[in-house]
């Protein structure tokens, strides 16, 4: 499960995750967007804009998460999906993948700034690093309407067995 909270990719079955605490959403409800990375990252950015913030704290803000999200796409990467679903989830893996990729790719354009300077490297990392959340809010989704129509088939399976 992924962690609305935090993004932390949780391979229990824990109601909880195992990173930050935050309660997985119910199954039932939507999901909320998943925001907090890339309001991490606004903030960030504008701090060492501001200079509010040093390089050196700015680099490694960018750096945990750069950790994380290289984490998260090994996570994924090693995901054993068994055969018989394996189609069934290809979109949402696709999507949240290419998100996890597009924010390493927003991280990097981001460090380039602490080489020159040049504010255009925040800007391009903040567009990237909002397309790449707008990917794994989508992946979301798909997981969502995924395990709720598989939820529905559960139960009209079940439904019928109880009337034989």
């Amino acid at each position: 499960m992924l962690c609305v909270e935090c993004g932390n990719f949780d391979q229990s079955h824990s109601t909880i995750c195992g990173n930050c605490g935050a309660l997985f959403p119910d199954r039932a409800t939507p999901p909320p967007g998943l925001n907090k990375n890339l309001r991490d990252l606004e903030i960030a950015c504008s701090m060492v804009r501001n200079r509010e913030i040093s390089s050196g704290d700015f680099r490694g803000i960018l750096s945990k998460m750069q950790n994380m999200f290289r984490k998260n796409l090994d996570d994924v990467e090693k995901m054993d999906i068994p055969a018989d679903i394996r189609e069934e989830m290809k979109e949402e893996f696709s999507t949240g993948t290419v998100g996890i990729k597009f924010y390493l790719e927003a991280i990097n354009e981001m460090f380039a700034f602490l080489e020159d300077r040049q504010e255009v490297h925040l800007e391009r990392g903040l567009v990237m690093a909002r397309d790449a959340n707008s990917r794994i809010n989508q992946a979301l989704r798909i997981n969502f309407e995924n395990y709720r129509i598989l939820q529905e088939t559960t139960e009209e399976f079940l439904a019928t067995q109880s009337m034989v």
